[in-house]
């Protein structure tokens, strides 16, 4: 069973999309009470899946007899193996966000 939280105990993180920033969002958001707070400006270096993106591109560069989609694939593997890597980049990109947002 998924555990129910009090509206006002949780914030809504979003982007910088405009569809984020029209008047009827903000009239919901008012309406339903949601706290929310909006992202940085973009910056790859707060965003972990730009260093996935990295790292697929180096290592199909590396696997590059292979043709792409045999790369791709032979690449989520490695991946599959070394999870630990998620988990570095999600703690970069969060201490990137950190000490530039104070």
């Amino acid at each position: 069973m998924i555990p129910r939280i009090p509206i006002n105990d949780c914030w809504l993180y979003l982007d910088n999309a405009r569809i984020h920033k029209i008047r009827k969002v903000f009239g919901l958001f008012e309406e339903f009470n949601v706290n929310y707070f909006f992202s940085s400006p973009y910056s790859p270096d707060y965003n972990a899946i730009e260093f996935m993106f990295g790292y697929i591109k180096g290592a199909v560069k590396r696997y590059q007899h292979y043709q792409v989609v045999q790369a791709i694939k032979q690449v989520l593997k490695d991946l599959e193996s070394r999870p630990e890597l998620f988990r570095v980049w999600v703690d970069y990109a969060a201490t990137n966000w950190q000490s530039n947002s104070l």
